[in-house]
């Protein structure tokens, strides 16, 4: 977990509203809603997390590995900023393009999809159509992004403006990092039109459809569906 500065034991820390507290001194200058985000991210790294889970962790290669976490949650107070947390983990696939994950999805889905090439894209990733041959409907317009941050209003109108000028009626907007409130807000007004998939939409999606990908790719990512008794919550119990 790198965040620079954050040189304090998470694991000494009994809730959020403790974490919000440290995030509060450290960064003062961030706003509210960027600390609420981000002690989201950093609380699930240090407390929800368990040995046995699975990680997406993207690159700066545009790229995702896939892990297994083996160690609980560890501080170095010597560490070398900005490295003081971290986890043991047992790297299963790495450097999976992105763009591979949302094109495998569509086809496994029943969609033929077309892939742009290299340069310049104009908005658009992929486009994708129900069918065998990709004359059906409805045409979609895919546009993705690798980055880690949320994504801004313009790349929303970018699709847009592309999806009228290839002729799809929706399109698709994948982004690893989420998406910043002024995409979020436009979302209701674009329901007919847009989707917009975050990190874990898109492994939703991923592991939905796990059984009907490319055998080629399931090898390369080996998962095993398991049927565990879920515990009753507390409040049932009473």
């Amino acid at each position: 977990l790198t965040w620079g500065g954050l040189d304090r034991d998470l694991s000494k820390l009994d809730d959020r509203k403790a974490l919000m507290a440290v995030l509060e001194e450290i960064y003062p200058k961030f706003s509210q809603g960027h600390r609420i985000q981000n002690s989201g991210q950093i609380w699930a790294f240090a407390r929800r997390m368990n040995p046995g889970d699975w990680v997406a962790v993207p690159s700066k290669r545009k790229t995702i590995h896939i892990g297994e976490i083996t160690g609980e949650y560890a501080f170095d107070a010597h560490a070398e900023n900005p490295y003081y947390h971290y986890r043991a983990v047992r790297w299963l696939e790495t450097d999976i393009p992105r763009t591979n994950f949302d094109q495998d999805i569509l086809n496994a889905r029943g969609f033929t999809t077309h892939h742009s090439a290299k340069g310049p894209d104009g908005g658009i990733d992929l486009l994708a159509v129900p069918g065998t041959l990709g004359f059906g409907n409805p045409r979609i317009c895919v546009q993705v992004k690798s980055q880690s941050s949320p994504l801004e209003r313009p790349v929303l109108d970018q699709l847009v403006g592309a999806m009228q000028h290839v002729g799809a009626e929706q399109g698709l907007l994948v982004c690893w990092g989420g998406f910043k409130k002024t995409i979020l807000k436009e979302v209701p007004r674009l329901f007919f039109k847009v989707r917009v998939w975050d990190q874990n939409d898109l492994i939703d999606q991923f592991l939905a459809v796990y059984d009907k990908l490319d055998e080629d790719l399931r090898t390369e990512i080996p998962l095993k569906r398991i049927w565990t008794v879920a515990a009753q919550d507390q409040e049932e119990k009473e």
